[in-house]
């Protein structure tokens, strides 16, 4: 496949190819809702957070605070955002909670860990996970303790090629 029939100045076959390419994967992705810059910001109702989705998100709120949205991009991705009043003391609850969300969240999905990583996030003590069910779903995890909330980011997709950074990056605490 020929590009130009003559070179322009400060170009190279190389770059023609990697351009072509790009080019070629763009359009064969469609450029749909996996480019961040075409993602929808949603703000919390209290406004405590706000985090990019790819599409417009479902909302739930339950009469005991706890929040869901849920932003499907298609039927084999999904993104989650969970925030919980946690009512407890925060003094050791964060290995405590994280141990028991792991355990239920794997047993659930049927799904093994693949990697667990402690650190702090925002400021706040925080774990991130990726696990692989049984039916083939590849589940990154970011759970995060924001004073008396439990703050859930999930990612599921068929795919193992789709990291959640630009997801979880997205995610801001509001003052």
């Amino acid at each position: 496949m020929m590009l130009h029939n003559h070179p322009r100045p400060g170009s190279s076959p190389l770059r023609a190819m990697v351009l072509a390419l790009a080019l070629g994967a763009a359009a064969c992705l469609g450029g749909g809702p996996a480019r961040a810059a075409d993602w929808v910001l949603y703000t919390a109702p209290d406004h405590s957070f706000s985090v990019s989705l790819p599409v417009t998100p479902e909302v739930q709120l339950d009469s005991t605070g706890s929040l869901q949205i849920t932003s499907s991009p298609s039927e084999n991705e999904t993104y989650i955002v969970e925030s919980t009043d946690l009512k407890a003391s925060r003094e050791g609850v964060a290995d405590q909670l994280f141990s028991a969300t792991l355990y239920t969240t794997a047993q659930n999905m049927k799904a093994t860990v693949q990697s667990q990583q402690r650190h702090q996030a925002l400021g706040h003590p925080a774990e991130d996970i990726k696990m692989l069910s049984k039916e083939g779903y590849h589940v990154w995890a970011r759970w995060l303790i924001v004073d008396d909330h439990f703050i859930q980011l999930m990612h599921v997709a068929v795919t193992d090629d789709d990291q959640p950074h630009r997801f979880w990056d997205s995610f801001i605490l509001r003052p």
